[in-house]
């Protein structure tokens, strides 16, 4: 565990616009700032960042909460790794306290592998010097410094050789397998998965050695040319782009990005001043790659070798941008080169030049393509057709999709008419669709819970997650919403005071809203029914009056992931009735408190009155039984009368 003191230390001295712009294109919007949400998919952006506030939300999926909370979505770390990665950053040292076995456990995991990933680079990167790798790198034309900007390494042919230094180091054997960069035999001996290959190492966004590429460096009809790390708990292909920590920056800075295959065409690249270059490895365009790169830009060119099967199999992947309100444009190299290669035989000058100049935008690009492919076939030329307007019609921007279908019907001869009418025709299924889907996602999340844990939690945890789901999602819900609200109303102003008055024998008391709430509830014998409610509660009375406490930052740098992350979800909320009243003005905070509680005793009264019917209704109770409900009605009635006579039709803004 960590001090509140040291995690209230860091938040003081982060600056949540600085980090977040790391991972996100930030715009300045009024008094925040703004960029596409880096959890979901989105072509406009809805993420906002409040310095003053010190915390980010998406307003379309709901996520954010402070800097700490944004690094463990953004990142997936643990609470405790965010705030090391923070004091990392800013300089700040984050001693411990006491941790449980299973808290060590679940922190110590990802650092491990990450640590034995960076004593796998450095062992690489160790074994370059005066090796037959650092020849074959020089012979593809690469300078020392563009090798030791991308980490290049030699893994030996020895089959133990990492296995053996990393043993010796000390290091786990289970961590070695677990992060690929060793394998277990039958008899549980370990060797090396890149034996005798040039190491191109894969960086996460935020400069962590997520994996490793290991290439042949002779032809061997009995070996891969490639050997990539496995699927870990730090590494998933679908989620990374080789050389996107390289080149971020200059995506940005551009405003544009080039999409590549392979390790070598992103090096070379990058040695002939093109930095805006990322790569796909080979492997298929995944909508999550398109969203890493939408954070930093929406326009990118895909460049082409000559080889047409390759192209045709690429253009599910183009389709996918478009989709994703990406700018594609194609860029299609002459026969026999790739991007590593021209750059090679004309030099960097040349090469530049050759990207400016040779750049079309996709749907031309597929309309020739396709149109070469059929040659004058009809019944091809009509499935290039539909093929086409495939691909128009998962364009979201309307201005778009009409210069391209005007200039396709040209191209194509054939009715502009005809190819809008097929376009809308799958926009419309499309939208359906897409209604269907969120309306039965909005109906399984209905009133759901943010109750974020880490996978690996305690069973205590899980537990909670459970009981929080059933009281969601049963008879209770509607009385756990207005226990949101006076949360809500506790965590935001807790420790200001909303009147003076006469107090436990002291006149002029200054009372504080949260006061207030415990006394309220006391007074009725009321007890909160959502457990991490409850605790917030109960860490108010503990701690409220200590000195200079100030609610929001008590529970914001609450050393509890589930109790500070609902405090920030607290803080995001707004609540409103009839007639509008602000709670930011201190003078409306007495009217605040004071509607908030009686709302969410009106609930409780509500709920009561509607079990008593129930009861009612049991043909087996006694006549006793019977007048003792029917007394208990009355007096909840008279109680619900009042409430609703205090309630009025206001509309308060909390």
């Amino acid at each position: 565990m960590i001090d509140q003191s040291v995690i209230e230390k860091v938040l003081d001295t982060a600056d949540i616009v600085e980090v977040v712009s790391d991972f996100v294109t930030l715009r300045k919007r009024g008094a925040n700032y703004v960029g596409l949400c880096p959890f979901h998919n989105e072509k406009t952006p809805s993420f906002s960042v409040s310095p003053s506030r010190g915390i980010c939300h998406c307003f379309s999926c709901g996520k954010g909460g402070n800097v700490i909370h944004f690094l463990m979505e953004q990142e997936q770390l643990t609470f405790v790794e965010a705030i090391e990665w923070l004091g990392k950053k800013y300089g700040i040292p984050i001693p411990h306290k006491d941790m449980t076995e299973q808290e060590r456990s679940t922190q110590s995991l990802r650092e491990s592998l990450y640590t034995v990933n960076n004593f796998a680079l450095d062992f690489f990167k160790k074994n370059l010097p005066g090796s037959i790798a650092l020849r074959y790198l020089r012979s593809r034309g690469l300078q020392d410094s563009i090798i030791e900007k991308f980490c290049l390494g030699f893994s030996p042919e020895s089959s133990h050789a990492l296995a053996d230094a990393a043993l010796k180091a000390g290091y786990n054997k289970d961590y070695l397998v677990q992060t690929g960069v060793c394998m277990e035999r039958d008899d549980h001996t370990l060797y090396d998965r890149y034996r005798g290959r040039v190491i191109y190492p894969v960086f996460s966004l935020a400069g962590k050695v997520a994996a490793f590429g290991g290439r042949i460096m002779q032809s061997d009809a009995k070996a891969a040319k490639y050997v990539n790390s496995p699927e870990s708990l730090i590494y998933s292909k679908r989620r990374e782009l080789y050389g996107l920590f390289q080149a971020r920056q200059a995506i940005s800075k551009e405003d544009c990005c080039y999409l590549v295959e392979g390790y070598m065409d992103v090096i070379s690249m990058h040695q002939s001043g093109v930095e805006n270059v990322v790569a796909s490895s080979g492997t298929s365009l995944t909508t999550e790659q398109i969203r890493l790169i939408r954070r930093f830009t929406k326009n990118i060119t895909v460049l082409y070798d000559g080889d047409s099967a390759g192209i045709k199999a690429s253009l599910r992947g183009i389709d996918m941008l478009l989709a994703e309100g990406m700018n594609v444009k194609v860029l299609l190299l002459p026969d026999g080169e790739d991007p590593d290669s021209y750059a090679q035989k004309n030099g960097a000058a040349a090469f530049q030049e050759y990207l400016g100049k040779h750049q079309t935008n996709f749907i031309r690009f597929k309309t020739d393509l396709l149109l070469k492919e059929a040659n004058g076939d009809i019944s091809q030329k009509a499935n290039l057709i539909k093929d086409i307007v495939n691909s128009i019609a998962v364009i979201e921007d309307a201005i778009t999709r009409s210069v391209y279908i005007k200039d396709c019907s040209a191209r194509l001869d054939v009715a502009e008419s005809l190819l809008i009418q097929e376009v809308n025709k799958l926009r419309h299924h499309a939208i359906m669709q897409q209604r269907v889907e969120r309306m039965e996602e909005q109906n399984s999340q209905s009133m759901q819970e943010k109750v974020e844990v880490e996978d690996n939690e305690q069973d205590s945890v899980e537990q909670l997650r459970n009981q929080v789901r059933q009281l969601l999602h049963g008879k209770m819900a509607g009385i756990i919403a207005k226990e949101r609200t006076l949360m809500c109303l506790l965590v935001r102003y807790g420790d200001k005071v909303m009147c003076q008055t006469n107090y436990n024998g002291q006149n002029d008391y200054e009372l504080k809203v949260g006061e207030f709430i415990i006394d309220s509830l006391n007074m009725d014998q009321l007890e909160l029914l959502h457990p991490v409610y409850k605790t917030i509660l109960d860490l108010f009375k503990d701690h409220y009056k200590e000195q200079d406490f100030v609610s929001e930052r008590f529970f914001m740098s609450y050393p509890d992931d589930v109790v500070n992350k609902t405090a920030v979800d607290l803080m995001q909320d707004k609540y409103q009735h009839d007639n509008s009243t602000n709670a930011q003005n201190t003078d409306n905070l007495m009217e605040l408190s004071q509607y908030v509680v009686n709302d969410y005793k009106y609930s409780i009264v509500q709920h009561w009155l509607k079990e008593i019917i129930k009861q009612l209704e049991d043909t087996t109770l006694s006549d006793q039984e019977i007048v003792s409900l029917q007394e208990r009605y009355r007096g909840l009635l008279d109680v619900r009368n009042q409430l609703t006579k205090l309630l009025g039709n206001r509309v308060i803004n909390l």
